[in-house]
């Protein structure tokens, strides 16, 4: 093989390396959960790369002015797509995140109208011009980028308040104790951590966390943590909460949760919502964040660059 023919195929074969070690790197982070998370940022960067080495050469390649410059902007909102993405998995304030996520409008909207922008000016002279019509397809794409930052701004913030005092409850009776407590909040945000167990063991008390890009983290506590989570759930009559199901169909962008407890005396408290909580939910919900704290914070540092 001649070394033109090896200086012709040799990006092709590097761009195929790097996809394969992409590819890899999310295979192992799916099937070993305990993956570090610098290795989701070389994916990340191997596609951010890949993608401004592809720009680049657009712009160098391409002769007609239009098709160039339009080429290159949808080359540059995909880079800032991924970094926006990247970002967006690499940081733990909840408000943050959801400013990112709305951010993603921006290349979504953007990119098509670019790209028929692009085809409608490919094959034509060097100093063609698009006719002046062609700009009305920006109107609805500003339009729908408005409504998602008017969205944003308007939207309300996750962030939990301050905890106040528990409503009255009519019955909220002492509870056996507890074998199990496991729950999770998702929604439109990230949250650094999806799912929190707690489990009773001979050793004392497993905490089981599962954090938002899929890794799973466990420590060992003592016994009075699970004495300390069922304190929570007695002052804030959580044991009411038994078969609440609640959903708000006029929330098209917001949170759910669902809780489950299992006390010694094989009594289960379940419930579940989709932006519709029962009493006190916030409040126990910060409580039980406040209670895992510290193991919360040594996952993070695991599992985090």
């Amino acid at each position: 093989m001649g070394n033109a023919k090896i200086r012709r195929i040799a990006p092709y074969l590097g761009a195929l390396l790097l996809i394969l070690i992409a590819m890899a790197i999310r295979y192992v982070s799916r099937i070993y959960g305990s993956a570090p998370s610098w290795l989701w940022l070389i994916r990340s960067g191997i596609y951010i790369g890949m993608i401004a080495v592809w720009g680049v050469s657009l712009h160098r390649r391409i002769l007609q002015n239009q098709t160039r410059r339009y080429l290159t902007a949808i080359a540059g909102l995909m880079v800032l797509w991924l970094a926006l993405r990247t970002v967006k998995y690499s940081i733990h304030n909840v408000d943050a995140a959801r400013y990112l996520w709305y951010l993603y409008y921006l290349p979504m909207l953007l990119i098509p109208t670019f790209s028929i922008a692009a085809a409608m000016s490919l094959g034509k002279p060097e100093n063609y011009r698009l006719p002046r019509w062609l700009n009305l397809l920006y109107i609805p794409a500003l339009v729908l980028l408005g409504l998602a930052v008017g969205a944003a701004l308007l939207s309300r913030s996750p962030s939990r308040p301050a905890p106040t005092p528990p409503e009255p409850a009519a019955s909220a009776p002492t509870l056996a104790d507890l074998e199990t407590l496991e729950f999770w909040e998702q929604g439109s945000y990230i949250q650094p951590i999806s799912r929190t167990c707690l489990t009773r063991t001979p050793e004392g008390t497993r905490v089981e966390l599962e954090l938002y890009h899929e890794e799973v983290y466990q420590e060992q506590a003592g016994p009075e943590l699970l004495e300390q989570a069922k304190a929570i759930l007695e002052e804030y009559g959580v044991g009411g909460w038994a078969g609440f199901s609640g959903h708000d169909p006029n929330v098209l962008d917001g949170s759910s949760f669902r809780l489950e407890a299992v006390l010694a005396d094989g009594t289960r408290i379940e419930a579940h919502g989709e932006n519709k909580f029962p009493p006190n939910y916030r409040d126990v919900m910060g409580a039980l964040d406040d209670l895992t704290a510290a193991a919360q914070k040594n996952a993070l540092q695991q599992y985090t660059p």
